[in-house]
Order: C-alpha cells, then structure tokens, then sequence
C-alpha cells in the first residue's frame, strides 16, 4: 500500500528531527578557534528560505567582529546571491552594509588566480615558481559547506603547504544553502553524481587529484572512485569517514534499552523507499540485525560495497587504482556506530556484540571492491585520534598531506 503525501511528509520529519537532534556534532570540522554556522541555533532553523537569513544575521553581527574575519570576499560573494535567489535582498544588502570580509590570500607574493579559479570561487592555486604538486580536491561533511570557516582554512593551509597547489573545495549543490542542505535531503547517489560533474568540468583537474575528506564527504569521494574514477584520485585521506555506514544513530549506546528500542522502531522505516529516497544518512545506515531488508531497500551501500548477488567489477577495478588509501579513526567517536567503520570494519552480521576489523570482512576476504588488492599491495594505511568525531588539529592534518600529497608534481602526472 503506497504512502499519502502527508504520510511520507511525517515519516522524512520524524527521521529527520531524530537524527538532526542526535548528528549535529559530526559534519562540520571541529578546528579550534574556527568556529561553524552550527555553533549558533539559527543555522538549524527548519524554515529553510529563513535559514540564510538567520545566518547572515548572525554572519554579520557587529558583536562578532572575529567572524567576518573568518570569511573571504569569495564567500560573502556567495552568500549573497544565494540570499537574492531566495528573496532575501534586503538581507543581502545588510550583509554587505555591515560586513568586512578580507580579500582571499595566497601561499605566495607570486600566487594568482588562474582563469579556471576565477571561475571556480572555491579553489586555491598558484604560480609558483618552485611548481605545484597535483591538485587537491577537499569534501566536506554532513552539515558543512563548501566555504564555511572550517573548510576555508584548511583549503588555505593545504595550498600554502604545497608551494601554493590549486586546492578545490567540492559542493554538493549549487548554492551555499543547497550543500548544506543536500548533505541531508539528497541521496548519497545524487551528492556523487554532483561531486562527479563538479570535478569532471574542472580543468585543473584534468590529469587527476588527490583528495581529502570529512566524514560523510568520505563516502562521496569513495562512491566517486568506484563509479567514476576519471579523471583520477591518486592518494585519499579519508578523516574519520563512515566508509562501511552506521549501524546505529549517533551518542547512542546500541547495548542500552533506549537505544534498542530507538533503533528497532525506527529502523523500520529505514529501507522503505520514502526514507531511501528523501534521507541521506538513510543510505548508509547498515542495520546487522536486518540484513536481507538492507540488502533489498537500500538504495546505495549495498552497491557500493558490492553486497548483492551480481557484483560490478568496475567498482574493484576503479578502486584499486589508488596509490595510497589513507584511513584515520577517532578513538573515542560517539558519532559513528560502530568507530571501526571508519577502517572499514562493522558489527558481524546478526551480532551486536561482534565487531570484525576490516581484514575480518567478507568484504575483504572476497575482495569484493578492491580492499585485499590495495592491502595486500601495501597501499593502505591505518591511523588513529583520541578525541572524539572530527576533534583533530589543523598540524595533524597537515602532517598527513605532506606525507601522502608531495609524493608527485604536476608534471610527472601529465
């Protein structure tokens, strides 16, 4: 029996609120002092045309001087237009009226904008003379946004690491709303196919890439290589990514009553396909308990992980092709359920009280999109953080990029 528009309406709320209420520490970057639109109550607001009001409200406050420091003209750009195109002009000129944003700065006294960056205000890149590596490519996570203070930051902090490489910061929709927003009302299908169309359609990627992501943005990136792949992404550095899915909803303890309780009611609506096709998170949560319904109504992992019956060995392929896969957990992550998915381990189907490590997977064991081949070769390696979801120092990043991102020039990928 089909759903009444009203009814799917209140199914995507209930999910909605619940999991909003529950997931709205694990998208954005937790970079001290930066601080994320999330930290102020107007950025959740559930009218989404008032959203942007709220948050160029907030953005511009004179009590706030240090934010707008936070933001390039770049951003501010952007945030106004996308406030006229919701019919928020007024808004859009207080933002202006009121705002200082700082011109965008470069790694060098030589670094310009080349044409493909002008037209592209989410990328970094540079003339300089001692020459860039290969690009970079950085995807953000549940929540975030492509020019948001976090994400604004580490784009800086890579290039300038880098001899000033071009830095491309991905979306997920046209407009700063939209990437929000779409981080939770756009399939995980949907959100690959506009990160694929985004890299394919930039010329400085022309020749490959490494990438970078946060938390569900490293689901993006995976779905990316295994589906596209083309151009390429030569090393990946997944910051505590769900990259096997969530087995169960965010600061919840799966053992306790309330959390059984919680996630056997709910659950249930997961693998319907109102749920599937209006919630993202709904696209990788991988109950154990309820494996033939996963397998059946979600529309996106299964795929991904090549779990149904007839498996596409393009994704093996594609995958393998890493050089490097670069995997980081947070040992203390209340966000992901079970943590151990960030290393591509889960819950041992049926057993809650099981958790498998990767090479313990019958992902793994059958090699059914490419780990073994890529462990086996020597291109996966494990790190861990001791704090809790995305609590990581912007040093400790950088350590990482410079380990896995100076290892080619430009030209040597050409």
């Amino acid at each position: 029996m089909g759903h009444t528009p009203c009814t799917v309406r209140q199914i995507r709320h209930m999910f909605a609120v619940l999991l909003l209420c529950v997931i709205l520490d694990s998208g954005a970057v937790r970079l001290q002092p930066l601080q994320g639109f999330k930290n102020d109550p107007a950025w959740w607001t559930p009218e989404k045309p008032k959203m942007l009001a709220e948050v160029a409200k907030w953005f511009s406050k004179e009590t706030k001087p240090d934010w707008n420091q936070k933001f390039d003209t770049i951003a501010v750009t952007e945030l106004q237009a996308d406030l006229r195109k919701s019919g928020l002009s007024s808004t859009a000129a207080l933002l202006q009226s009121r705002s200082t944003p700082r011109a965008p700065t470069y790694a060098s006294s030589q670094e310009v904008p080349t044409a493909a960056s002008a037209s592209n205000p989410t990328a970094t890149t540079s003339g300089n003379a001692d020459g860039p590596y290969i690009p970079v490519v950085q995807m953000h996570g549940m929540g975030d946004f492509s020019v948001s203070p976090g994400m604004v930051e580490i784009r800086r902090a890579i290039s300038k690491l880098l001899n000033g490489t071009y830095v491309k910061s991905a979306k997920v929709g046209a407009t700063l709303g939209a990437d929000s927003r779409n981080t939770f009302f756009t399939t995980m299908n949907a959100q690959i196919e506009f990160f694929a169309k985004e890299v394919k359609a930039d010329p400085e990627l022309k020749n490959g890439f490494n990438a970078v992501g946060f938390s569900q943005g490293n689901l993006v990136i995976r779905g990316y290589i295994e589906r596209h792949n083309d151009p390429p992404v030569l090393n990946f550095i997944s910051m505590h990514g769900v990259m096997l899915g969530v087995a169960g909803f965010p600061q919840c303890n799966l053992s306790s009553y309330i959390c059984k309780t919680l996630d056997q009611s709910l659950g249930k609506l997961a693998y319907t396909s109102s749920v599937q096709h209006h919630l993202a998170q709904a696209n990788y949560f991988r109950d154990p308990m309820r494996i033939p319904e996963y397998l059946e109504g979600n529309l996106f992992l299964p795929d991904l992980n090549n779990e149904g019956e007839i498996q596409n060995h393009a994704y093996t392929e594609r995958f393998t092709q890493l050089n490097k896969l670069v995997l980081v957990k947070a040992l203390g992550d209340t966000e992901v359920v079970p943590n151990e998915s960030e290393w591509f381990g889960f819950y041992e189907d049926g057993n809650l009280d099981s958790i498998l490590t990767m090479n313990e997977t019958v992902w793994y064991k059958e090699d059914r999109f490419g780990l073994k081949t890529l462990d086996e070769a020597g291109k996966i390696d494990l790190y861990s953080t001791p704090g809790n979801h995305l609590e990581f120092s912007l040093d400790y990043l950088l350590d990482l990029v410079s380990k896995y991102f100076r290892t080619n020039k430009v030209a040597e990928v050409q």
